[in-house]
């Protein structure tokens, strides 16, 4: 089966290999033997490498002097067996979402649970790259690796392996555009994130922040670095909608002064204002009634200052209509 560390069996084989490994692991009384124990985990590891690679089908490096990958173009040769490497690739990729997180959990008790880091992290270099690419073309990986990224979530111990990578794709300027099905696996996986690691929240905080006295870059305008600011608004406003009830309760104070920090700025930003409205949105409805008490002053102001807008955009609207009538007349 095994030939110089490679499985020589058919993709869909290995596929169903794994599955019928996890319905033994999943269903066999544990091992007592360290030794039969070892095995199996190497034999697991051997054949979940197998399967990553086969779900890897589809990336390529990106030059050769950068060891990045990335998912290969549409226009790659068909007659080089790409529409199967698709298919396997896919399927791969859904057997890994569906079954690594419990399989690893099982093969793996308490104390050795940090050998799963090193596995998971070769795995994950095979799935970041589907997760940056948003075309629709790639939906179908895209999904995948959002399902299997999700369920890795619910475990504490592999956050190291999957943490820095799903902060940057939060980040990522493209990071909603996805289909709405997708969606709710992100919510899982960003509630597990903050709620596994306390220091993300903190993060995105700082960064939302105006008053580090100057711009995101000394080369950037006015006008793209509020872009970025309400991009960073809304990626906060959706951390705080994928938690619990309350769960950012302490944090109130500091939010709060972030989104009065766009209320200072002397001019109207629609963007920005759009996404403070947002973010209040999300904290009426992520926070009991208590909790949300010091907000209504700063939500009050910036509600009539929406509306005295939209009352003069009205007006010139209504102005202009009446000068082109007189000039008709």
């Amino acid at each position: 089966m095994v030939k110089e560390g490679t499985l020589t069996l058919s993709p869909p084989a290995q596929l169903v290999l794994l599955a019928t490994l996890n319905e033994f692991v999943q269903r066999a009384a544990p091992l007592q033997e360290k030794k039969d124990i070892k095995e199996l985990q190497e034999v697991s590891g051997k054949l979940l490498e197998s399967c990553s690679n086969i779900a890897g089908s589809c990336l390529e490096a990106t030059t050769w002097l950068r060891r990045n990958l990335t998912v290969k173009t549409e226009s790659a040769d068909k007659k080089d067996g790409v529409n199967d490497a698709v298919s396997y690739s896919v399927a791969a990729l859904s057997v890994l979402a569906e079954l690594l997180a419990p399989l690893l959990d099982v093969l793996y008790v308490s104390e050795e649970k940090d050998k799963v880091v090193p596995l998971l992290t070769n795995i994950m270099a095979h799935v970041v790259p589907y997760l940056r690419n948003h075309k629709r073309g790639n939906m179908a990986a895209f999904s995948a690796c959002s399902q299997l990224l999700s369920s890795l979530s619910g475990y504490q111990y592999t956050v190291r392996a999957w943490r820095r990578d799903v902060l940057d794709l939060l980040l990522d300027p493209q990071a909603f555009m996805m289909l709405p099905p997708i969606l709710p696996y992100w919510r899982t996986i960003v509630d597990y994130l903050c709620t596994h690691d306390k220091t993300v929240f903190k993060e995105l905080l700082s960064r939302v922040s105006m008053s580090q006295g100057g711009s995101l870059s000394l080369f950037s305008s006015k006008e793209s670095e509020y872009e970025i600011r309400a991009g960073l608004l809304k990626r906060l406003s959706f951390t705080i909608f994928c938690s619990e009830t309350d769960q950012y309760t302490r944090y109130i104070p500091e939010i709060q002064e972030r989104l009065a920090e766009v209320t200072r700025l002397g001019q109207v930003v629609p963007s920005l204002v759009a996404q403070v409205l947002l973010c209040f949105r999300v904290l009426l409805l992520r926070m009991s009634p208590r909790g949300v008490t010091s907000l209504w002053p700063v939500i009050i102001t910036e509600l009539v200052q929406v509306f005295l807008m939209m009352e003069q955009e009205w007006l010139q609207i209504l102005n202009n209509s009446a000068k082109r009538g007189q000039v008709h007349t």
